[in-house]
């Protein structure tokens, strides 16, 4: 599985490039993949696309979240930051 991250936004007014992230889970350990494979699963990531966040919220960052899968398939979801799990952001932090 191939995970692509790109982060914007978040700091009313001030303009912040793009963060960029990329993983092969193919190239990290057993336990380090299941857990990214787990995290980033598009059914899951789909739930999360569709919660669509507080649209009251100010200043938070916008993910764009591509997942190639085993099968060559590209997902690509863009959530809220607010609607994405303490535990999910733990991982995105880790990449």
């Amino acid at each position: 599985m191939l995970i692509e991250i790109v982060s914007s936004g978040g700091f009313g007014g001030v303009t912040t490039p793009p963060k960029k992230l990329h993983m092969d889970t193919a190239a990290t350990s057993e336990e380090k993949r299941q857990a990214y494979c787990d995290a980033f699963d598009p059914d899951a990531l789909s739930n999360l696309s569709l919660d669509g966040g507080n649209p009251n919220a100010a200043d938070l960052a916008l993910y764009t979240i591509s997942v190639t899968d085993d099968q060559g398939q590209e997902h690509v979801f863009q959530i809220q930051e607010d609607a994405i799990p303490d535990e999910l952001l733990d991982l995105i932090d880790g990449m």
